[in-house]
């Protein structure tokens, strides 16, 4: 809800009489002064001020006379005294500034307070000449941004007064707002901020003068990443890479597990310069640099680069950025080995090699006993370290299936240490290797391991030995354009603990949270600040101790160029969050409600207008068409193979694991109920976690899965404190009974003094 002013909270009820503001507002630069128009005649009070003392002849320039407010206009008047005489004079507009310039003289000592009065005209605007204020989310979509739509209005004409207007009024801003001129505190700081606009379109004819405005605030956005690879910018950067963005990044990314080879949560880094082996991973210092590794197109899988540096400044290049440098092109490989059954113990390989999972080979006897086989060729070169891994599947059912055993194998001595490592929770047995045979052409090597069969295991067969490795470093035959990092996205910034906050974050924590990177975008990339924040609703979504999205984490890099506001869209849909310009003209944000949230507002039949005869409340359905009962989520997002890896689902035949039979029982009813299967497939390339995908998953489900009521109603001025994404309780004995609904979109009809609202059952 909103906070008004008292003048604001007095006069909408009814029985005042509300007067709509409208100005005009110079650029730096311009030569004209404000225009302000009104419904009626009016002087308002725009600020109040005073300064220290001063001697002789005094003009109110420089620092004795310099606004620096958005409420202060040139051309608006003042008025002051200093206790013994009065002056006035009227405001200019220098540079980002405005000045005074009335000169007065003054005594020595003398303290000067004034008042700045903005006049309004209120013969200027043509009857029913202001148009409709609109700003809407599209509910349907599951949260986004909210868009507010154009702005137009009328100014007579009828005494050419077109032909005294200055020859560019393009993009210059309008704002709008409402005060009730005859209750207490009619001024400009309290009057109600309608909407800011920029004037895109004039149109004159000899009646009148139509503007056509469109929203000013998506001016605070624009394309990122702002870095453009460039021969400017990175004189040494490879062809292929010239006109890409340096990217921007977000969340947590992981090592790669150098026992496995296994996984793939990293980001790419662009070579920059193709002499000096540089990579940039990120428009930014990064929370963690990691490490670094090439993808390799046969094994699919990723290899780490032996040796590196990192840095966040290189001469000659754009600082505070995400560097790498190759100082050693080798990289770790882990290959799949090829084996042969040896004579003594195993006689049928196929059986341990056809990676069934079924067949097996016997070992003879539950007893301790050996059983050798060897694997060649094993390739290496003199000194490199060998790891040999088996992953063994116990045909008894033991708890221990699918564990790998590692062996350390090095390729310089032919004896090996004998307690190789189990990856599990539990030992599933105890092993020997025995011994390692080592070619004179030092190109081989031939495995002999003797497996002691252990009587824990409580089984006399061995299954399937169905994965091997060996693990050893080579020279990349080329580096790579595009390489791949763990590097950690960015860290909060001072903000975060600024403005009294009490978030459970401080600065240098990194950035998870995707209310807190929606604010990092804002504040660290596009420059806003607190007073174009509304911060405090950041924090009710994001704090660690009762956010709305507390726990979500979010990881992503943006590769190509997109508008911000296209970015954020994304985001709060992949979250379910409400992006919109607040009553004060803040970016804010809150979550999209589900059932069980308080409701903010009653609101009864008295206080929905009429249409003729009839109540304007009215109801409809949420579309059939965005009636879904099968959902699934993709995630992870691999950058080398351009594909989602993981994916949580839910419908009425299944789900997965971590997700509630609850979701499961509302598809269920939603194919019941309405008679077909529908599917929803989100890609998200923001979420890697596990968790977070679960939480998106189920609210998707609750969402989608039935249609809702959506209704509709106007009031008065009396709703003037209902904002986008509250949650009201619009009661009509037939029509809504019973429950609440978050309000979707929100109209104000300047004309005729009354609002429009359409909200979402819950």
């Amino acid at each position: 809800m909103k906070s008004l002013s008292s003048n604001i909270t007095s006069g909408m009820n009814g029985g005042s009489r509300p007067v709509y503001l409208l100005v005009i507002k110079p650029r730096s630069g311009d030569s004209w002064n404000r225009f302000a128009w009104a419904t009626e005649d009016i002087t308002l009070n725009v600020a109040t001020g005073s300064t220290g003392s001063g001697t002789g002849t005094t003009a109110f320039t420089d620092t004795n006379a310099t606004f620096i407010s958005d409420g202060v206009l040139a051309g608006d008047a003042i008025d002051g005294d200093n206790g013994t005489f009065a002056f006035q004079g009227t405001v200019q507009s220098v540079d980002s500034e405005t000045q005074l310039t009335v000169s007065v003289t003054v005594p020595a000592g003398s303290n000067y307070a004034w008042t700045v009065q903005r006049t309004f005209d209120g013969g200027r605007i043509r009857r029913g000449g202001l148009g409709k204020i609109r700003q809407e989310v599209n509910a349907d979509e599951g949260g986004g941004v909210a868009t507010i739509s154009d702005f137009e209005f009328d100014v007579l004409n009828q005494d050419d007064f077109f032909s005294s207007l200055p020859s560019y009024l393009e993009n210059r801003e309008v704002e709008v707002r409402l005060i009730f001129a005859d209750q207490s505190g009619a001024t400009w700081i309290n009057a109600l901020i309608l909407g800011k606009f920029l004037i895109e379109d004039i149109e004159p004819d000899l009646d009148k003068v139509h503007f056509t405005c469109a929203d000013a605030l998506i001016t605070r956005h624009r394309e990122i990443p702002s870095t453009i690879i460039s021969l400017e910018n990175f004189p040494n950067a490879p062809s292929n890479n010239i006109g890409k963005p340096v990217p921007l990044l977000f969340g947590d990314f992981t090592a790669i597990d150098t026992n496995t080879q296994q996984g793939s949560n990293l980001a790419t880094a662009l070579m920059v310069d193709r002499f000096k082996a540089y990579f940039i991973a990120a428009d930014h210092v990064p929370f963690n640099a990691g490490s670094i590794y090439a993808y390799d197109e046969n094994l699919k899988e990723f290899l780490r680069i032996a040796s590196f540096n990192t840095y966040t400044s290189l001469t000659g290049l754009p600082s505070n950025k995400t560097y790498f440098e190759i100082t050693d092109a080798q990289v770790s490989r882990i290959s799949r080995a090829i084996g042969k059954a040896s004579s003594n113990g195993v006689t049928n390989w196929e059986n341990i090699c056809d990676q069934d999972l079924i067949t097996k080979e016997s070992i003879g006897k539950n007893l301790p006993s050996t059983a050798s086989f060897k694997i060649v060729p094993l390739q290496a070169r003199d000194g490199d370290s060998i790891l040999f891994k088996a992953k063994l599947l116990w045909q008894s059912g033991h708890s221990g299936n699918g564990d790998y055993v590692e062996f350390l194998i090095l390729s310089g001595t032919t004896t090996v240490w004998t307690s190789p490592s189990i990856q599990s929770d539990q030992n599933i047995g105890s092993w020997d290797v025995s011994t390692v045979y080592k070619s004179s052409a030092q190109t081989d090597i031939e495995l002999r391991a003797t497996f002691t069969a252990d009587p824990l295991l409580g089984a006399e067969n061995i299954a399937d030995i169905y994965e091997m490795w060996v693990y050893q470093f080579g020279a990349l035959d080329k580096l790579p354009l595009i390489l791949y990092t763990s590097a950690d996205g960015r860290a909060f910034g001072s903000w975060i603990d600024a403005d009294s906050r009490n978030n459970g974050y401080n600065q240098n924590d990194l950035i998870e949270n995707p209310a807190y990177i929606i604010e990092s975008i804002l504040r660290d990339v596009l420059g806003l600040t607190s007073s174009e924040i509304n911060y405090q609703s950041f924090d009710a979504a994001g704090n660690t101790t009762s956010g709305t999205r507390n726990g979500w984490k979010f990881a992503f890099q943006l590769l190509e160029r997109k508008n911000s506001i296209d970015l954020i869209d994304e985001l709060c849909k992949n979250s379910q969050l409400i992006y919109y310009v607040d009553y004060q003209l803040r970016e804010s944000l809150r979550e999209l409600p589900l059932s069980g949230a308080t409701s903010q507002k009653s609101l009864s039949l008295s206080d929905y207008t009429l249409e003729g005869k009839k109540s304007s409340f009215h109801v409809k359905k949420s579309p059939l068409e965005k009636i879904y009962n099968d959902f699934e989520v993709r995630y992870h997002y691999n950058y080398a193979t351009q594909e989602y890896e993981k994916r949580v689902f839910c419908n009425k035949d299944g789900r997965s694991s971590g997700v509630l039979q609850a979701r499961q029982d509302d598809c269920s009813n939603s194919y019941n109920n309405y008679g077909f299967e529908r599917k929803l497939v989100v890609e998200s390339p923001y979420i890697r976690d596990d968790t977070t995908a679960i939480y998106l998953l189920s609210r998707l489900v609750i969402w989608f899965t039935g249609r809702k009521k959506k209704v509709s109603f106007k009031t008065m001025l009396n709703g003037l404190d209902i904002e986008l994404g509250d949650v009201v309780t619009p009661y009509h004995p037939f029509l809504f009974p019973s429950g609440d609904a978050v309000v979707t979109m929100i109209e104000y009809d300047l004309n005729r003094d009354l609002i429009t609202f359409e909200a979402r059952e819950l």
